[in-house]
């Protein structure tokens, strides 16, 4: 009888546990995604800036884009060596609501952007870091994409 008892508590505590563990995951679950996409992008960002700052110009989309910050420039450098994988197989960064991040020329900024826990653009709940303040190209426009690598001839 008393191990009946016993077990029938350690099986409510047990599934209480387990029930507080589902509440607390579904409840941080949105500011961990929002927390993680945050520095994705900031830290996306930051290379952006790193290519820019090297080279006085990035490419015009995110193809050209990611394959100079994975090493296709002058100096074989690889901007993101935190994030791994096949960038281009899959089609570019992938935040970790499972979306692609988007580069979005808007001269004479590059921003980076997630779409945000509603995975649609241009809703009030996407991620940036802000307008990264510098001017994309040599002469203020966006690098050619059909010139892809364009940093191979020259360092600026």
């Amino acid at each position: 009888m008393i191990k009946k008892t016993l077990l029938q508590v350690a099986l409510a505590l047990v599934l209480v546990l387990i029930l507080g563990a589902v509440v607390f995951y579904k409840a941080a679950l949105p500011n961990i995604l929002q927390a993680s996409t945050m520095n994705l992008v900031h830290d996306v960002q930051t290379a952006v800036s790193n290519l820019h700052a090297d080279y006085g110009e990035v490419a015009s989309n995110n193809e050209g884009l990611i394959r100079q910050l994975k090493g296709e420039n002058a100096e074989q450098r690889d901007y993101l060596p935190e994030v791994k994988g096949d960038l281009l197989a899959v089609g570019g960064i992938t935040d970790p609501y499972g979306e692609l991040l988007r580069f979005e020329p808007n001269e004479p900024v590059v921003e980076v952007r997630s779409a945000g826990a509603d995975r649609e653009f241009g809703t009030d709940d996407d991620i940036t870091e802000g307008a990264l303040q510098f001017i994309i190209g040599r002469h203020g426009g966006l690098a050619d994409a059909n010139a892809l690598p364009p940093l191979m001839t020259d360092k600026k």
